[in-house]
């Protein structure tokens, strides 16, 4: 069975990840399911979350990876909606990406937007906290490359999802992945040292 195309959309809280996700999805003609972080996180009871978020996250996260593997696996097309971060605390979370999915299409996409526009969204929003995508932002790790980066501010959520749709047919051309394990394998080496 060919494996589900997975469009990875990987950027900061407030950046139209969610609504970029649901443009793309009313454009496609095959269905894409939406795939997000906040979804695995809002299935964990919130007293629980606040005494363990480390830890939840971790599992959560790791359930999402499975997630994915298993309708791409099935053949189903997928859209990820999550942030990504450089955090030397935590488990290498795009590491274990470039790992689980290398052998799999997956398009890598950065969805991103300025600082203060970010910060008008979140307060406009009033579901995040206040300096989360500045948090966030200072967090990405600009050493990884992708397929493409949009960017929410200087173009319309419609503007977005076509350039998404554009590369959809082009797979060869779909290279970060392969890129990123580079990537990863000298920071490994690197950081032995």
């Amino acid at each position: 069975m060919e494996k589900g195309i997975i469009i990875f959309l990987n950027g900061v809280s407030s950046t139209g990840k969610t609504t970029l996700t649901k443009v793309l999805q009313s454009k496609l003609t095959a269905p894409y399911y939406h795939i997000c972080c906040d979804d695995f996180m809002n299935m964990t009871p919130k007293h629980i979350l606040q005494k363990d978020f480390g830890n939840q996250l971790r599992i959560t996260q790791g359930i999402m990876h499975e997630t994915i593997a298993l309708f791409s696996d099935k053949g189903h097309n997928v859209i990820i909606d999550d942030v990504v971060l450089d955090l030397p605390q935590e488990n290498d979370w795009l590491n274990d990406y470039v790992t689980m999915f290398e052998d799999y299409p997956v398009l890598f996409v950065r969805v991103d937007c300025p600082v203060d526009e970010l910060e008008r969204r979140e307060i406009k929003r009033g579901d995040r906290h206040i300096g989360q995508a500045r948090w966030q932002l200072e967090h990405m790790d600009n050493g990884v490359t992708y397929d493409l980066i949009v960017d929410t501010y200087e173009n319309t959520i419609e503007e977005c999802a076509e350039k998404i749709i554009s590369i959809l047919n082009i797979q060869n051309e779909w290279t970060s992945l392969k890129v990123n394990k580079r990537y990863f394998r000298e920071k490994e080496i690197y950081e032995r040292k």
